[in-house]
C-alpha cells in the first residue's frame, strides 16, 4: 500500500548504482566520443590529453577514462562505508528551495542500520509560523537488510524563510539528527536537456554584467538558488530515487545562493530565465518568487534516454519503423529525473535535440522528423516525455505538482544540428509537435515556446574568432581561462558555433514565454510571448500591380495583440533582390528544373527540392521560400503589410498590420526568350538551417543576434516557422 501510495519503488541496490562524474570536463570526455562535426575541435594530445581547440579546455587522458568509464556501470566504488544514521536524499541540502504553498512539499531519504521498530521523525522549524515548529512521523519503506527509505510530507509553507528541517530515527543503531539549515519556500523549476542546457554561464557573452549584479551590496539575484545534479545512469530496478550521501568530497552536490565565482558555473539558459523573471518582477516594484533551479543535463544524449524504458515503443521511428530499445534505454531518465520525482515542482524547461536532427526521415514535408497523430519520430517522443514525466511527478507528489504542468521548450539554433541542417525545418516543427503555437488550450495548454532559430552563435563557423565581452573585463575575466591573445579579453566558444554563446537572449524569450503560462501576476503591462503566428495566404493579382501577382500572407490577429507585423530591412538591396530573379532565368520553361550548362547558374539556384544554398558559395538570402510546380524551392523577397505608426489614436490597427506581401512578375522568360508560366504551390518561412545573416559568412562576420526576417514590431520576437500548401490561391496548413 505504501508502495502505490508514495510510488517508490525503492531499492538498496539503488542506493550504490549512481554513476557519477564532473562538469566541464565531464561534457568534454563525453562528447569527445560523441558523432558530430564538433569533432573537429576536439584534438588529442600525445600524452592523451583531450582539449576542444575553440575554448583550450582539456582533460587528461586519465580523467577522461575514469569519466566515461563511471558513466557506463551500474555500480561506483566507495572509498567508505556509509555510517548507520538517517539522512536526507542527496539532493536536500542546506540553502535549498522547496515549493512553496498553497503545494506541499516533500523530503525524503534514507535510514542505515534500521529495524522493525524503526520510525523516522522529521521536525520543521520556521519562525514565521504560530507555533514556530511541528513534527511528522515519516513513511517508511524497507529496503533489504538493514536499509530502509522514508518520505515526509510537509505543511503548506508561504514563500520565503530560512527554515531549518531535521530527521533523526527511533529504533535504529545510531539516532542522531541530521539537519538542513536556512530552507527556503518558493518555486522549483527543473532544467534539463543536453549540452546547451548544461552550457555555463562563463561561456556566454553577458556574463560579467551578471557578475557584477551579483557582487553589488543589494544582491538583485538574492531570490535565486542552484542546484546542479552531476551525470547519473542508472539501470531499470536500479533508479536512484534517493541518492545517499557521498563520501567523495569532488562528487558533492549543493544547493547554493550563487555568488559571481559560482554563477559562472550553473546553467546559462536556466540562470538567465530566472534572472529575466526576476528584473521582470523589480521592474514593476514587486517582490520576485523565490526560485529553485535545478540543473539535471547531460551533454550528447538523446531523447530516448531521457524516456522512461517502457515507454520507449510506444513512437515509431519517423520513417514509420519500430523504434529499438539500446543499452542505455531508460538510462539517463533513471539517473537524472528519477532522484527528483518525489520533489514537488512548479515546471520544467527542456532544451535538447540537437543528436536527435539525423533522425528525421525527409526535409521534404512538415512531417519529416515525425508526428504525435502517427506517433513517429521526435514530435511523438516530445510528447510522451512531456506526458510522462507530468503524470509521475504529479502522482509521486499526491497531486502537488499539478498535471498539466508548466513546460517549456526551446527550439533549436542555427548551426546546432550536428551535419544534418537539412533537417532543421522540420525538425523545429516535431520539437513544437506539429503546432504553430504553444500554449494551445485544445492540446497541451501549459506547454511553453521559446524559438531559437534566429539566435545561433554569430561566429557559427568555429573559426576561432571570439567576441569581446563588454563591460567588466579587467573586474572578472582575469579569474577564468576564458580570454583572446594579449591584454583583451574574450568569451571564447565552446566546441564551435554547437554551443550559441547568447544565452540571455534565448533566455528573454523563455522568460516571456513563462509569464502568461506560471507568473500572470508579475506584470501589469500585457505580455507577448510569441511572435507572428502565421494562419494563412491569398493569391491575386490586384488591377492596380498588373502584370504582377500579389502574395499575401496572414498572422493571427488574436495572438498579435498589441503587437504588428514588420520585415527587417535588408542592408544591401541589390543583394537582396537579385537571388530570385537569377534563379528564374535559370529554369528549364519545359521542365522546371535548373539549367546545368551555366555554370553561374549553380550559385544562383539552391539545392533541387531542398530550398538551402548550403553547398554553393553564395548563401539563401531570404528566408522567405515558394515552390513553383511542386518542383523547385526559391528564395523570394518579402515587404511589409504596413508601416508604422501601427496604432491610430483611437486604438483601431492600421490596415495590414497582420499581413506580409510578396510580389512577382506572372511570367518569367527564360535565357532563351521563352516565356515561363508557374504556379505557387507550396510556400515556408525560416524552414532551413541558416542565419538571418544578410548573405555574410558567418565564420567571418558575425551574424547578427535576433534578426528575423518576420518579427512582432513591439516585441521584437521572430514569427514562428512555418509551410502550408497553396490550393486554388489559398494557403492549406498541412
Amino acid at each position: 500500500t505504501i508502495k502505490a501510495i508514495w510510488f517508490f519503488v525503492l531499492l538498496v541496490s539503488s542506493l550504490h548504482s549512481a554513476t557519477r562524474a564532473m562538469d566541464v570536463e565531464t561534457m568534454l570526455a563525453t562528447m569527445a566520443v560523441e558523432d558530430g562535426p564538433h569533432q573537429k575541435y576536439i584534438k588529442m594530445k600525445d600524452d592523451g590529453t583531450v582539449c576542444d581547440t575553440s575554448s583550450n579546455l582539456c582533460v587528461s587522458k586519465e580523467k577522461a577514462e575514469r569519466i566515461r568509464s563511471s558513466q557506463n556501470r551500474l555500480a561506483l566504488p566507495r572509498t567508505t562505508e556509509i555510517v548507520n544514521g538517517t539522512y536526507f536524499s542527496a539532493v536536500f541540502t542546506d540553502n535549498m528551495v522547496l515549493q512553496k504553498a498553497p503545494e506541499k512539499s516533500f523530503v525524503y531519504g534514507m535510514v542505515q542500520g534500521g529495524s522493525s521498530a524503526t520510525k523516522v521523525i522529521v521536525t520543521v522549524n520556521d519562525t514565521r509560523n504560530s507555533p514556530p515548529s511541528y513534527t511528522i512521523q515519516a513513511s517508511l519503506m524497507r529496503g533489504t537488510m538493514a536499509n530502509y527509505t522514508w518520505k515526509a510530507m510537509l505543511q503548506s509553507h508561504m514563500m520565503g524563510g530560512s527554515v531549518n528541517i531535521s530527521v533523526y530515527c527511533t529504533g535504529c543503531l545510531n539516532s542522531s539528527i541530521s539537519t538542513l539549515t536556512n530552507v527556503a519556500f518558493g518555486d522549483v523549476w527543473i532544467c534539463s536537456g543536453q549540452s546547451n542546457m548544461w552550457l555555463p554561464v562563463d561561456i556566454t557573452f553577458t556574463r560579467n554584467r551578471t557578475y557584477n549584479l551579483l557582487d553589488m551590496p543589494n544582491n538583485r539575484y538574492s531570490n535565486i538558488r542552484t542546484f546542479k545534479h552531476l551525470t547519473t545512469a542508472a539501470s531499470d530496478g536500479e533508479e536512484p530515487y534517493v541518492i545517499p550521501p557521498t563520501p567523495e568530497e569532488d562528487w558533492q552536490e549543493i544547493w547554493l545562493q550563487p555568488n559571481s565565482t559560482q554563477a559562472a558555473t550553473v546553467s546559462a539558459a536556466c540562470w538567465y530565465w530566472a534572472q529575466e523573471i526576476t528584473d521582470v518582477y523589480h521592474a514593476e516594484n514587486k517582490t520576485p518568487p523565490v526560485l529553485g533551479l535545478v540543473e539535471t543535463a547531460w551533454g550528447g544524449t538523446v531523447i530516448e534516454k531521457w524516456l522512461p524504458n517502457n515507454t520507449i515503443t510506444n513512437c515509431r521511428e519517423a520513417s514509420g519503423k519500430p523504434s529499438g530499445q539500446s543499452e542505455w534505454s531508460g538510462r539517463v531518465y533513471n539517473g537524472m529525473i528519477c532522484p527528483f520525482l518525489n520533489m514537488t515542482i512548479t515546471g520544467a524547461w527542456w532544451y535538447q535535440g540537437e543528436n536527435n536532427v539525423g533522425a528525421c526521415n525527409s526535409s521534404l514535408f512538415p512531417a519529416g522528423c515525425g508526428a504525435v497523430e502517427n506517433n513517429t519520430g521526435y514530435a511523438c517522443q516530445m510528447h510522451t516525455l512531456i506526458t510522462e514525466w507530468t503524470t509521475r511527478w504529479n502522482k509521486a507528489t499526491l497531486g502537488n505538482t499539478p498535471n498539466p504542468m508548466p513546460f517549456g521548450l526551446v527550439t533549436l539554433a542555427s548551426g546546432t544540428s550536428e551535419g544534418h541542417q537539412l533537417y532543421m525545418g522540420p525538425f523545429r516543427f516535431a520539437q513544437m509537435m506539429g503546432r504553430l503555437f504553444h500554449p494551445d488550450p485544445t492540446f497541451m495548454p501549459k506547454t511553453m515556446v521559446a524559438l531559437g532559430h534566429d539566435i545561433g552563435d554569430p561566429w557559427s563557423g568555429g573559426s576561432g574568432i571570439t567576441h569581446v565581452d563588454q563591460p567588466f573585463q579587467n573586474s572578472y575575466d582575469h579569474r577564468f581561462i576564458y580570454r583572446g591573445s594579449g591584454v583583451q579579453y574574450f568569451t571564447q566558444q565552446f566546441m564551435g558555433g554547437v554551443h550559441p554563446r547568447a544565452k540571455q537572449t534565448l533566455a528573454r524569450r523563455m522568460a516571456l514565454a513563462t509569464l502568461p503560462v506560471a507568473y500572470p501576476d508579475a506584470t501589469n503591462q500585457p505580455v507577448q510571448a510569441m511572435g507572428p503566428v502565421f494562419v494563412g495566404c491569398n493569391i491575386s493579382v490586384p488591377p492596380e500591380r498588373h502584370p504582377m501577382l500579389e502574395l499575401t500572407v496572414f498572422f493571427d490577429r488574436t495572438k498579435l495583440t498589441y503587437d504588428a507585423v514588420a520585415v527587417s530591412s535588408p542592408s544591401n538591396a541589390i543583394l537582396h533582390s537579385w537571388p530570385f530573379d537569377a534563379a528564374i532565368t535559370c529554369i528549364n520553361g519545359t521542365s522546371m528544373k535548373p539549367r546545368t550548362d551555366i555554370p553561374w547558374c549553380a550559385e544562383a539556384l539552391p539545392d533541387i527540392n531542398e530550398g538551402v544554398n548550403h553547398r554553393h558559395a553564395i548563401p539563401p538570402i531570404s528566408p522567405f521560400e515558394i515552390e513553383l510546380n511542386h518542383s523547385l524551392w526559391l528564395h523570394v523577397n518579402v515587404a511589409a503589410g504596413t508601416g508604422p505608426p501601427y496604432i491610430f489614436p483611437n486604438g483601431s490597427m492600421k490596415v495590414g498590420y497582420d499581413q506580409v506581401k510578396i510580389t512577382l512578375p506572372l511570367e518569367f522568360t527564360s535565357l532563351e526568350g521563352t516565356p515561363i508560366k508557374y504556379e505557387i504551390t507550396a510556400i515556408r518561412y525560416s524552414w532551413a538551417w541558416f542565419n538571418s545573416c544578410d548573405g555574410d559568412d558567418p565564420s567571418v562576420v558575425p551574424c547578427p543576434l535576433g534578426t528575423p526576417l518576420i518579427f512582432g514590431s513591439n516585441s521584437t520576437l521572430p514569427a514562428v516557422p512555418f509551410w502550408a500548401n497553396v490550393t486554388n490561391g489559398k494557403c492549406t496548413y498541412p
